[in-house]
Protein backbone atom coordinates (compact mmCIF):
# COMPACT_ATOMS: atom_id res chain seq x y z
CA UNK A 1 0.00 0.00 0.00
CA UNK A 2 2.89 2.44 0.96
CA UNK A 3 4.97 1.77 -2.12
CA UNK A 4 1.67 2.05 -4.22
CA UNK A 5 1.01 5.79 -2.85
CA UNK A 6 4.02 6.37 -2.87
CA UNK A 7 4.64 5.69 -6.92
CA UNK A 8 0.85 7.72 -7.55
CA UNK A 9 2.61 10.62 -5.66
CA UNK A 10 5.76 10.47 -8.00
CA UNK A 11 3.33 10.12 -10.97
CA UNK A 12 1.86 13.18 -10.18
CA UNK A 13 5.15 15.15 -9.29
CA UNK A 14 5.98 14.17 -12.72
CA UNK A 15 3.10 15.04 -14.48
CA UNK A 16 3.38 18.20 -15.33
CA UNK A 17 7.36 18.29 -15.58
CA UNK A 18 7.33 15.57 -18.17
CA UNK A 19 5.22 17.58 -20.36
CA UNK A 20 6.32 18.11 -23.67
CA UNK A 21 10.11 16.99 -22.96
CA UNK A 22 11.23 16.88 -26.50
CA UNK A 23 13.82 19.37 -27.92
CA UNK A 24 11.37 21.41 -28.81
CA UNK A 25 9.94 21.46 -25.09
CA UNK A 26 11.60 24.98 -23.17
CA UNK A 27 12.19 24.57 -19.73
CA UNK A 28 12.58 27.83 -17.36
CA UNK A 29 16.08 27.33 -15.57
CA UNK A 30 15.71 28.56 -12.04
CA UNK A 31 18.25 31.61 -11.34
CA UNK A 32 21.71 30.89 -10.26
CA UNK A 33 22.18 31.91 -6.69
CA UNK A 34 24.38 35.36 -5.75
CA UNK A 35 27.95 34.63 -6.59
CA UNK A 36 30.77 37.00 -6.09
CA UNK A 37 33.33 35.20 -6.53
CA UNK A 38 35.89 35.13 -9.44
CA UNK A 39 35.22 33.14 -12.75
CA UNK A 40 36.62 29.47 -12.81
CA UNK A 41 40.09 28.88 -14.68
CA UNK A 42 39.37 26.57 -16.78
CA UNK A 43 41.60 24.35 -18.49
CA UNK A 44 42.04 24.61 -22.67
CA UNK A 45 40.26 21.16 -24.24
CA UNK A 46 42.86 18.79 -24.36
CA UNK A 47 44.11 18.23 -27.65
CA UNK A 48 41.90 15.95 -30.00
CA UNK A 49 38.83 16.05 -28.05
CA UNK A 50 36.72 17.43 -30.92
CA UNK A 51 33.35 18.15 -31.24
CA UNK A 52 30.97 15.66 -33.73
CA UNK A 53 29.75 17.97 -36.43
CA UNK A 54 26.87 19.91 -35.51
CA UNK A 55 27.42 19.71 -31.94
CA UNK A 56 26.48 20.92 -29.96
CA UNK A 57 23.28 22.78 -31.42
CA UNK A 58 22.70 25.30 -29.21
CA UNK A 59 22.70 25.81 -24.89
CA UNK A 60 22.73 22.31 -23.44
CA UNK A 61 20.19 22.03 -20.65
CA UNK A 62 20.92 20.48 -17.13
CA UNK A 63 18.93 18.96 -15.14
CA UNK A 64 18.87 18.35 -11.22
CA UNK A 65 16.55 17.10 -9.27
CA UNK A 66 17.12 19.21 -5.95
CA UNK A 67 16.45 22.31 -5.11
CA UNK A 68 18.32 25.68 -6.09
CA UNK A 69 20.81 26.80 -3.37
CA UNK A 70 21.25 23.30 -2.06
CA UNK A 71 24.65 21.51 -2.44
CA UNK A 72 24.14 19.30 -5.33
CA UNK A 73 22.11 22.01 -7.24
CA UNK A 74 25.72 24.52 -5.84
CA UNK A 75 28.08 21.29 -7.07
CA UNK A 76 26.72 21.40 -10.38
CA UNK A 77 26.79 25.28 -10.90
CA UNK A 78 30.06 24.78 -9.81
CA UNK A 79 30.66 22.07 -12.70
CA UNK A 80 29.12 23.89 -15.23
CA UNK A 81 31.47 27.09 -14.81
CA UNK A 82 34.33 25.12 -15.92
CA UNK A 83 32.65 22.95 -18.67
CA UNK A 84 30.56 25.46 -20.71
CA UNK A 85 33.49 27.24 -21.51
CA UNK A 86 34.77 23.99 -22.90
CA UNK A 87 31.81 22.84 -24.74
CA UNK A 88 31.23 26.66 -26.08
CA UNK A 89 27.66 26.81 -25.22
CA UNK A 90 25.96 28.24 -22.14
CA UNK A 91 25.03 25.15 -20.07
CA UNK A 92 21.34 26.30 -18.44
CA UNK A 93 20.53 24.36 -14.85
CA UNK A 94 17.07 23.94 -14.45
CA UNK A 95 15.97 22.36 -10.87
CA UNK A 96 13.04 20.02 -10.96
CA UNK A 97 13.01 18.61 -7.30
CA UNK A 98 10.50 16.03 -6.50
CA UNK A 99 9.96 11.92 -6.20
CA UNK A 100 13.86 12.24 -4.48
CA UNK A 101 15.36 13.83 -7.59
CA UNK A 102 13.81 10.69 -9.34
CA UNK A 103 11.67 13.18 -11.21
CA UNK A 104 14.47 14.57 -12.79
CA UNK A 105 16.00 11.33 -13.52
CA UNK A 106 12.49 10.29 -15.52
CA UNK A 107 12.60 13.68 -17.44
CA UNK A 108 15.93 13.30 -18.72
CA UNK A 109 14.83 9.28 -19.95
CA UNK A 110 12.16 11.07 -21.77
CA UNK A 111 14.26 13.94 -23.36
CA UNK A 112 15.76 13.71 -26.93
CA UNK A 113 18.84 11.61 -27.41
CA UNK A 114 20.26 14.61 -28.96
CA UNK A 115 23.24 15.50 -26.40
CA UNK A 116 21.49 18.83 -25.66
CA UNK A 117 19.63 17.52 -22.21
CA UNK A 118 22.18 16.24 -19.43
CA UNK A 119 21.21 15.22 -15.94
CA UNK A 120 22.73 14.54 -12.66
CA UNK A 121 22.20 11.31 -11.74
CA UNK A 122 23.81 9.94 -8.26
CA UNK A 123 22.99 6.69 -6.12
CA UNK A 124 20.01 7.44 -4.58
CA UNK A 125 17.80 7.86 -7.44
CA UNK A 126 19.76 4.75 -10.02
CA UNK A 127 20.94 2.17 -7.10
CA UNK A 128 17.79 2.97 -4.40
CA UNK A 129 14.94 4.54 -4.92
CA UNK A 130 13.84 1.59 -7.25
CA UNK A 131 13.19 0.06 -3.92
CA UNK A 132 11.06 2.02 -2.66
CA UNK A 133 8.98 4.35 -5.51
CA UNK A 134 7.78 2.48 -8.76
CA UNK A 135 9.89 4.41 -11.29
CA UNK A 136 10.05 4.19 -14.93
CA UNK A 137 13.58 4.15 -15.69
CA UNK A 138 16.13 1.51 -14.97
CA UNK A 139 20.08 1.80 -14.66
CA UNK A 140 20.40 0.80 -18.03
CA UNK A 141 18.17 3.69 -19.89
CA UNK A 142 21.13 5.80 -20.01
CA UNK A 143 24.76 6.27 -20.63
CA UNK A 144 27.08 7.46 -18.39
CA UNK A 145 29.40 10.30 -19.16
CA UNK A 146 31.26 10.23 -15.44
CA UNK A 147 31.29 11.55 -11.84
CA UNK A 148 32.79 14.31 -10.31
CA UNK A 149 31.95 14.41 -6.62
CA UNK A 150 30.82 12.64 -3.54
CA UNK A 151 28.86 13.27 -0.51
CA UNK A 152 30.27 11.64 2.40
CA UNK A 153 28.72 11.22 5.96
CA UNK A 154 29.42 10.63 9.14
CA UNK A 155 27.02 10.19 12.52
CA UNK A 156 26.97 13.63 14.55
CA UNK A 157 26.21 14.99 18.40
CA UNK A 158 25.56 18.10 19.67
CA UNK A 159 29.00 19.78 21.07
CA UNK A 160 27.52 19.19 24.89
CA UNK A 161 27.02 15.47 24.13
CA UNK A 162 27.83 12.68 26.67
CA UNK A 163 28.89 10.72 23.70
CA UNK A 164 32.59 11.70 23.42
CA UNK A 165 33.09 9.43 20.60
CA UNK A 166 31.55 6.47 18.81
CA UNK A 167 32.85 3.63 21.45
CA UNK A 168 30.35 5.81 23.91
CA UNK A 169 27.68 5.69 21.78
CA UNK A 170 27.63 1.65 21.49
CA UNK A 171 27.86 1.22 24.96
CA UNK A 172 24.91 3.49 25.55
CA UNK A 173 22.70 1.26 22.51
CA UNK A 174 23.36 -1.68 25.09
CA UNK A 175 21.09 -0.37 27.20
CA UNK A 176 18.69 1.34 25.39
CA UNK A 177 18.48 2.04 21.66
CA UNK A 178 19.48 5.35 20.61
CA UNK A 179 17.45 7.75 18.19
CA UNK A 180 19.47 9.00 14.95
CA UNK A 181 17.94 10.77 12.57
CA UNK A 182 18.32 10.40 8.75
CA UNK A 183 17.01 12.34 5.69
CA UNK A 184 16.95 10.23 2.66
CA UNK A 185 16.24 6.25 1.53
CA UNK A 186 20.45 6.33 0.83
CA UNK A 187 20.76 7.34 4.25
CA UNK A 188 18.27 4.87 5.91
CA UNK A 189 20.66 2.28 3.93
CA UNK A 190 23.41 3.67 5.77
CA UNK A 191 22.01 3.15 8.71
CA UNK A 192 21.54 -0.23 8.47
CA UNK A 193 24.84 -0.77 7.13
CA UNK A 194 25.71 0.22 10.43
CA UNK A 195 23.85 -1.15 12.47
CA UNK A 196 24.79 -4.51 10.78
CA UNK A 197 28.68 -4.29 11.32
CA UNK A 198 28.36 -2.37 14.46
CA UNK A 199 25.57 -4.31 16.45
CA UNK A 200 24.49 -0.57 17.79
CA UNK A 201 20.48 -0.41 18.89
CA UNK A 202 20.26 2.56 16.75
CA UNK A 203 16.62 3.40 16.26
CA UNK A 204 16.33 5.35 13.21
CA UNK A 205 14.09 8.75 12.60
CA UNK A 206 12.79 10.02 9.45
CA UNK A 207 13.30 13.83 8.41
CA UNK A 208 11.52 14.87 5.34
CA UNK A 209 14.30 18.45 6.19
CA UNK A 210 17.65 18.02 6.67
CA UNK A 211 17.26 21.67 8.22
CA UNK A 212 14.59 20.44 10.77
CA UNK A 213 16.86 17.32 11.16
CA UNK A 214 20.07 19.89 12.12
CA UNK A 215 17.31 21.90 14.40
CA UNK A 216 16.05 19.35 16.12
CA UNK A 217 19.87 18.12 16.82
CA UNK A 218 21.02 21.35 18.20
CA UNK A 219 17.82 21.62 20.69
CA UNK A 220 18.35 18.15 22.07
CA UNK A 221 15.09 16.32 20.74
CA UNK A 222 16.82 13.64 19.11
CA UNK A 223 20.64 12.99 20.38
CA UNK A 224 22.79 11.77 16.70
CA UNK A 225 22.47 12.65 12.91
CA UNK A 226 23.50 10.74 10.49
CA UNK A 227 24.16 13.51 8.48
CA UNK A 228 25.80 14.93 5.27
CA UNK A 229 29.12 17.08 4.95
CA UNK A 230 27.70 19.78 2.67
CA UNK A 231 24.77 20.25 5.13
CA UNK A 232 26.76 19.97 8.53
CA UNK A 233 29.98 20.77 8.26
CA UNK A 234 29.58 24.87 9.20
CA UNK A 235 28.43 23.52 12.29
CA UNK A 236 30.93 21.03 12.78
CA UNK A 237 33.36 24.43 12.15
CA UNK A 238 31.82 26.42 14.27
CA UNK A 239 31.82 23.99 17.23
CA UNK A 240 28.01 23.41 17.76
CA UNK A 241 28.27 20.10 16.64
CA UNK A 242 30.80 16.95 17.11
CA UNK A 243 31.73 14.03 14.88
CA UNK A 244 31.57 10.80 16.54
CA UNK A 245 33.05 8.99 13.18
CA UNK A 246 32.74 9.56 9.52
CA UNK A 247 30.67 6.34 7.55
CA UNK A 248 32.63 6.96 4.30
CA UNK A 249 35.87 5.87 3.21
CA UNK A 250 37.92 8.80 3.79
CA UNK A 251 37.43 11.60 7.13
CA UNK A 252 35.72 14.35 7.10
CA UNK A 253 38.13 17.45 6.19
CA UNK A 254 36.71 19.59 9.12
CA UNK A 255 36.68 16.65 11.51
CA UNK A 256 40.08 15.30 10.14
CA UNK A 257 41.31 13.57 13.89
CA UNK A 258 38.20 11.25 14.23
CA UNK A 259 38.73 7.94 12.31
CA UNK A 260 36.00 6.13 9.91
CA UNK A 261 34.34 3.44 10.96
CA UNK A 262 35.86 0.95 8.71
CA UNK A 263 39.76 2.34 10.82
CA UNK A 264 37.96 0.89 13.59
CA UNK A 265 37.16 -2.20 12.61
CA UNK A 266 33.67 -2.41 11.05
CA UNK A 267 34.30 -3.50 8.02
CA UNK A 268 30.89 -2.65 5.50
CA UNK A 269 29.80 0.30 7.52
CA UNK A 270 30.32 2.99 4.63
CA UNK A 271 28.92 4.42 2.00
CA UNK A 272 29.17 7.89 -0.31
CA UNK A 273 27.10 9.24 -2.98
CA UNK A 274 28.17 10.34 -6.03
CA UNK A 275 27.36 12.97 -8.30
CA UNK A 276 27.41 11.56 -11.88
CA UNK A 277 26.46 13.06 -15.04
CA UNK A 278 24.39 10.79 -18.11
CA UNK A 279 22.23 11.38 -21.01
CA UNK A 280 19.59 8.98 -22.10
CA UNK A 281 19.78 5.85 -23.80
CA UNK A 282 20.48 5.85 -27.61
CA UNK A 283 22.32 9.21 -27.72
CA UNK A 284 25.08 9.28 -30.53
CA UNK A 285 28.07 7.52 -29.41
CA UNK A 286 30.68 10.04 -31.12
CA UNK A 287 28.20 12.60 -28.50
CA UNK A 288 28.78 10.50 -25.52
CA UNK A 289 32.38 10.30 -25.81
CA UNK A 290 32.72 14.05 -26.77
CA UNK A 291 30.89 14.69 -23.80
CA UNK A 292 32.96 12.10 -21.56
CA UNK A 293 36.08 13.09 -22.08
CA UNK A 294 35.15 16.79 -20.90
CA UNK A 295 33.30 15.43 -18.31
CA UNK A 296 36.66 13.44 -16.90
CA UNK A 297 38.94 16.47 -18.05
CA UNK A 298 36.87 19.12 -15.80
CA UNK A 299 36.55 16.31 -12.69
CA UNK A 300 40.11 15.44 -13.00
CA UNK A 301 41.43 19.44 -12.88
CA UNK A 302 43.23 20.60 -9.44
CA UNK A 303 41.43 23.90 -9.86
CA UNK A 304 37.67 22.95 -10.32
CA UNK A 305 38.28 20.17 -7.17
CA UNK A 306 39.63 23.29 -4.99
CA UNK A 307 36.45 24.96 -6.21
CA UNK A 308 34.25 22.60 -5.27
CA UNK A 309 35.43 22.09 -2.00
CA UNK A 310 35.60 25.77 -1.51
CA UNK A 311 31.82 26.14 -2.74
CA UNK A 312 30.20 22.82 -1.42
CA UNK A 313 32.94 20.76 0.97
CA UNK A 314 32.27 18.03 -0.87
CA UNK A 315 34.65 15.32 -1.94
CA UNK A 316 36.04 15.80 -5.54
CA UNK A 317 36.84 12.72 -7.70
CA UNK A 318 37.05 11.62 -11.50
CA UNK A 319 35.12 8.17 -12.94
CA UNK A 320 34.46 7.43 -16.53
CA UNK A 321 31.15 6.47 -17.62
CA UNK A 322 31.77 3.01 -17.17
CA UNK A 323 32.96 3.18 -13.66
CA UNK A 324 30.47 5.52 -12.51
CA UNK A 325 27.69 2.60 -13.70
CA UNK A 326 29.54 -0.48 -12.01
CA UNK A 327 29.34 1.46 -8.60
CA UNK A 328 25.64 1.75 -9.39
CA UNK A 329 25.25 -1.46 -10.24
CA UNK A 330 26.91 -2.86 -7.46
CA UNK A 331 25.03 -0.83 -4.65
CA UNK A 332 22.15 -1.49 -6.59
CA UNK A 333 22.82 -5.46 -6.06
CA UNK A 334 23.50 -4.31 -2.36
CA UNK A 335 20.35 -3.09 -1.92
CA UNK A 336 18.40 -6.15 -2.68
CA UNK A 337 20.21 -7.82 -0.12
CA UNK A 338 18.87 -5.00 2.34
CA UNK A 339 15.30 -4.20 0.92
CA UNK A 340 15.06 -7.54 -0.72
CA UNK A 341 14.32 -7.89 -4.64
CA UNK A 342 11.85 -5.90 -6.44
CA UNK A 343 9.07 -7.40 -7.47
Amino acid sequence: MKKSLIAILLALAMALPMTGCSSSAKSTPTPAPADTSAPADTTPVDEGTTAPEGYPDGPISMLVGYTAGGGSDLAMRTFDEFLSPLIGEPLTVSNLPGGGATVAVAQLQNSKADGQTIGLVTLSTQSVSPYSLDLPYTIEDFEYLGAFGAYTYALLVPADSPYQDFDDLLEATKSAPVQVSYTSNLHEMLARKIIAATEADLDTVYYSSTSDAITDLLGGFIPVALGDIASYSSYVTSGQLRVLASCSDDRWPVAEDVPTLVEMGYEGAAMSSYLGLAVPKGTDPAIVSYLSDLVYQVASDPTFQDRLFEVTKLQSLAYTGEEIKAIFEQVYDEAAEIYGPID
